[in-house]
Order: structure tokens, then C-alpha cells, then sequence
């Protein structure tokens, strides 16, 4: 089932539907925080949706839970404190 709220919740990033994706990557993260490329999603769904205090706040957050990508993680960071 979890991986089905993943696959859910991803699915919905890449057709577009920012605001059920972000509901999504949310409720997964509730169960699975340690997901770091999931708090990344969360993070530039927050900043495409007009949440850029959300946006940092899942950025950290990925970082801390170890994303893929930090590089890309920073660059985003900084491009919402520039």
C-alpha cells in the first residue's frame, strides 16, 4: 500500500495536478519522513503553488532526510531566498 501512495502521489506530480500532489506527498510523508526525494517533491510543489515558507521548510527537510539530489535541493533553496 505504501508504495502506492508513492506511486500515487508521484503520478500526480508528472500529470500536472500540483495541488492533489502536494495533498498527496504530504499525507505520504506523514507516514514515510524519512523519504528525502519526497520532501523534496514537496518542496517544489509548495513553490510552483505559492507557498515558498513551505517550499524551505520541505527543502530542509530533504536535505536532512538525505535526497538524491542536494545539489539541486540548494539551488532551490536559494533561488526562493534570492
Amino acid at each position: 500500500m505504501a508504495d502506492a501512495a508513492r506511486g500515487q502521489a508521484l503520478a500526480l506530480l508528472e500529470a500536472g495536478r500540483w495541488d492533489e500532489a502536494r495533498e498527496a506527498w504530504a499525507a505520504w510523508l506523514v507516514r514515510s519522513p524519512g523519504d528525502g526525494d519526497g520532501w523534496y517533491n514537496l518542496g517544489w510543489l509548495r513553490h510552483r503553488t505559492g507557498d515558498p515558507v513551505g517550499a524551505l521548510e520541505a527543502y530542509d527537510q530533504a536535505l536532512r532526510a538525505g535526497a538524491d539530489d542536494p545539489a539541486e535541493t540548494h539551488l532551490n533553496r536559494a533561488t526562493l531566498l534570492a
